[in-house]
């Protein structure tokens, strides 16, 4: 048996929905997928064309570029694990050794 998409699981759900019985206990079922399926782009801009002004008409690429930049200065990696530190501290050395450049470690903790 072919697997549903929650697209088609929706369109069931919305679909039995339409009964007064299946209303009641439908809704609980139907609010998961309707986040799923709902997906509104929050670069873009809804406001009426007075407001859009106001607030600097910003255009579509200058809000993303904004947005990149903000996620690249706020973004911080989470810690390699011991092991996997010690590995990749391994690989690096060796590719010192074998290139003859003078390895220093990075330094962990700063």
């Amino acid at each position: 048996m072919q697997k549903q998409t929650s697209r088609q699981r929706t369109f069931i759900l919305l679909s039995l929905a339409h009964t007064a019985s299946g209303l009641c206990w439908i809704v609980p079922l139907l609010l998961p997928l309707i986040r799923e399926e709902h997906f509104q782009v929050d670069l873009a801009d809804r406001n009426p064309r007075s407001v859009w002004e106001r607030l600097g008409s910003k255009t579509l690429l200058e809000k993303a570029r904004e947005r990149v930049k903000k996620i690249l200065n706020e973004y911080c990696p989470p810690p390699l694990d011991k092991d996997t530190q010690r590995d990749l501290e391994k690989a690096v050395r060796e590719i010192y050794e074998r290139e003859g450049v003078p390895y220093t470690p990075i330094p962990t903790e700063w």
